[in-house]
């Protein structure tokens, strides 16, 4: 009637131009198609008649009868249309109860359940389903053709997959009834749970996984297969591209319905729930960011959905976004991907939803602390101190250094001029006696020799050679005066001797050296003045 093509008829276009007659003429009209069904025209005037009997009921708002139509005409798209859309939870309620013995009471039973379920009227809902008579999924295995399939199906790989069983047999299958009441079930305990809770933290943690229980369920959840046969999302699509509504706002009931039907379009509500009511705590903002990511997905979902947000409608009391999620929380982590994203267990793919966080470093002592940091302080506020104190301390021990030499070779010259002095003092009152006792006569030649003739060096050959020469030079001065003397004691001059010759020299050298300034000068400056030489050749 809408353009959607049912299973076992081809699609079929109307004249009809909608509920422009008055509430009298509808009445008149659907009398008078009743009296021409009750002549049993032929096949192709009643069908004609049905489906004109089928918008008549509708736009007098008898939803009950525009039903009956569609199933005796046997358009299955319309029903399910007219059960799952346009009909209320009462006038479905109603219909059922009006018809008791109906063949197919358990297919219109399980739509009620259903539809409670999407609304959240959990104990309602498990109400209508256990009333449910059920058929054994042994009835899938065989094809509406009536061949069985080559492999057996394994349900539990897609519970509510429509594609997956046998539209001819409309009782619904037993696991599908087992998954939608332990949807009831497990809805219920989390809302239960986040109501009874004490402490914001529990409470959001709970509101929280329940709206994560309808977002990782996104597709499946609230589906009707025995209705739909797999193929609402395309017949949605065909109607509200071609624009076909025929009802007062029947668009917004299409997508009041849509949004309980997918679940994922429900978690968007109870995410934000999470936020508005727990904004502090720290499930609100896994919470914001899922809700992001659920409004990214229902705009690709399918074709509605996509149409849906490209004219600006979205799910949800409000459109979030992930800037929105760094706005209202700006020191959120975001997971390592949106696709994936499992809001319930807070992971990607299976893996963990954000990369471990860096460890922290062990605290460090303060001791350990200032002991680390103290070398850089000195080195940046004391560097200049002590490079100044370090040029000072240098200095210093320079000069001091230096005042120590000269202090030593002072010294040293000292010491030297001392011995010099005493030296020259006991020369000078040597040669003071010598000549008193000469001056007297008791000077004798053989008393300018060693004492005893045993002690007589043999080590001045050299000395003696350089006497010789330095005597013969004299002109025998020296050499006639002892010769003299002797020859007065009756010694001959033959009998002189070079050692006595020697010993001459030498006390003469130092009658010299004492007696005359000439000679102390000479001595004085040879032996100040070469050692000094030789120190300051050494520390250079």
């Amino acid at each position: 009637m809408r353009a959607l093509p049912s299973a076992n008829v081809t699609k079929r276009s109307c004249s009809w131009q909608g509920p422009n007659t008055a509430p009298a003429r509808f009445d008149k009209a659907r009398a008078a198609i009743g009296r021409l069904l009750a002549a049993s025209p032929d096949r192709r005037m009643e069908e004609s008649a049905r489906r004109r009997l089928a918008m008549i009921c509708e736009d007098g708002d008898d939803l009950a009868g525009a039903l009956d139509a569609y199933r005796s005409l046997g358009y299955e798209a319309d029903a399910a249309y007219c059960i799952d859309v346009l009909m209320t939870l009462g006038e479905l309620r109603a219909y059922i109860d009006a018809r008791p013995d109906d063949p197919n009471a358990d297919w219109l039973r399980y739509a009620l359940g259903v539809r409670l379920l999407r609304t959240g009227s959990y104990d309602l809902a498990r109400i209508e389903l256990m009333r449910v008579r059920t058929g054994s999924s042994e009835l899938d295995r065989w094809t509406s053709h009536g061949t069985p399939e080559t492999e057996p199906f394994t349900f539990e790989s897609a519970a509510k997959d429509s594609k997956a069983f046998n539209p001819a047999v409309r009782l619904p299958r037993q696991h599908w009834l087992a998954a939608d009441l332990q949807t009831a079930s497990d809805l219920q305990a989390l809302r239960l749970q986040a109501i009874r809770t004490a402490t914001d933290e529990v409470a959001a943690e709970a509101q929280y996984q329940y709206a994560a229980y309808l977002f990782d369920r996104e597709a499946l959840l609230f589906y009707n297969p025995t209705l739909w046969w797999g193929s609402r999302t395309d017949l949605l699509n065909t109607l509200a591209y071609a624009d076909d509504f025929r009802l007062p706002g029947e668009g917004a009931r299409v997508w009041y319905a849509t949004n309980q039907h997918d679940a994922l379009a429900q978690s968007v509500d109870a995410f934000l729930d999470v936020v508005d009511r727990y904004p502090s705590t720290a499930a609100a903002a896994d919470a914001l960011y899922s809700a992001a990511v659920a409004h990214e997905r229902l705009s690709q979902f399918n074709g509605y959905w996509s149409v849906q947000y490209a004219a600006g409608r979205h799910a949800g009391r409000r459109l979030v976004t992930y800037d929105d999620v760094r706005r209202a929380y700006p020191a959120y982590r975001f997971p390592k991907g949106t696709f994936g994203w499992e809001a319930a267990t807070r992971t990607v793919n299976g893996a963990p939803g954000w990369d471990p966080l860096p460890q922290k470093a062990k605290p460090v002592p303060a001791w350990r602390r200032y002991a680390t940091r103290g070398p850089e302080v000195i080195a940046e506020f004391g560097g200049p101190v002590v490079a100044r104190l370090s040029g000072w301390v240098s200095s210093g021990t320079n000069w001091l250094v230096e005042v120590v030499r000269r202090a030593a070779i002072l010294m040293l010259q000292a010491i030297l001029l001392v011995v010099i002095l005493g030296a020259w003092i006991l020369a000078v009152r040597s040669s003071l006696r010598l000549a008193l006792e000469t001056a007297n006569g008791h000077v004798r030649a053989r008393a300018l020799l060693p004492a005893s003739l045993a002690y007589r060096p043999r080590d001045y050959r050299w000395l003696a050679w350089a006497a010789g020469q330095m005597t013969s030079l004299r002109e025998g001065v020296a050499a006639l005066s002892i010769t003299r003397c002797g020859a007065e004691k009756g010694e001959a001059s033959s009998e002189t001797r070079l050692d006595d010759r020697v010993v001459v020299f030498i006390e003469r050298a130092r009658l010299f050296v004492s007696t005359t300034p000439e000679g102390f000068a000479c001595v004085l400056v040879v032996v100040t003045h070469v050692p000094f030489l030789l120190l300051m050749a050494m520390a250079n």
